[in-house]
């Protein structure tokens, strides 16, 4: 049964923590995370107001590998930060443990993970790769999900949920259909093909969801 769990990491893994001055208020909001096996990067909100000196201070920081802006998005900028993993940190059990980060928010005083993983075991064992570091990697709350948001998270991939969503979003389910798979294909900037097998896996996840079936084919 899919679980989420909040972790927190205080700022003594200090590849994130470099990241916040102690002295200020700022947030990062972190809708996204990728993990690799050297580093880990996020996809981070910063305000338009000062986002020049922001993105820039991250540039010399010595705890940054890369830092890039991909977007605009209303009043803020969409930033990649690129950090590395470092042996045995906090970040690192969290990285090569069996769960999924789904978002973040980074403060100066902790850093917050939403994390989704395939049974309550995984975030047994990440506590426990931490269990050295509880001062610093903190598992919280752990719970099922329960309302419709947190199904259609637990039951789909990112790509199968942003595919399904543009494709509601243009018409392709309405009948007459108002779009085609190239038309998806386009806008999502992948092959057919792919659209394709994310609407039909995404689809029979969600219905295996519903119904209390299982789903061998995500």
């Amino acid at each position: 049964m899919t679980v989420f769990a909040n972790v927190e990491i205080a700022p003594g893994d200090s590849a994130l923590g470099e990241l916040v001055a102690p002295d200020t208020d700022s947030v990062y909001r972190v809708p996204f995370v990728l993990c690799s096996d050297s580093s880990v990067v996020l996809y981070a909100f910063v305000g338009d107001e000062g986002s020049g000196s922001a993105v820039e201070s991250l540039r010399n920081s010595a705890s940054v590998t890369s830092v890039r802006v991909v977007d605009h998005v209303a009043s803020s900028r969409l930033v990649t930060i690129a950090v590395p993993l470092r042996p045995e940190s906090p970040m690192e059990h969290l990285a090569r443990s069996d769960v999924e980060i789904v978002e973040a928010v980074g403060t100066a005083e902790a850093w917050l993970f939403r994390v989704r993983a395939p049974a309550r075991d995984s975030i047994r064992e990440l506590a426990q790769r931490g269990g050295e570091e509880r001062d610093v990697l903190r598992v919280g709350r752990v719970f099922e999900p329960t309302s419709g948001s947190e199904r259609v998270e637990a039951a789909l991939t990112p790509q199968q949920e942003t595919t399904l969503r543009t494709a509601l979003d243009c018409g392709y389910f309405r009948v007459p259909r108002e779009t085609s798979l190239k038309e998806l294909s386009e806008e999502l900037a992948v092959s057919d093909s792919a659209v394709s097998q994310r609407l039909r896996r995404g689809t029979g996840a969600l219905l295996s969801a519903e119904f209390g079936t299982a789903n061998r084919d995500r």
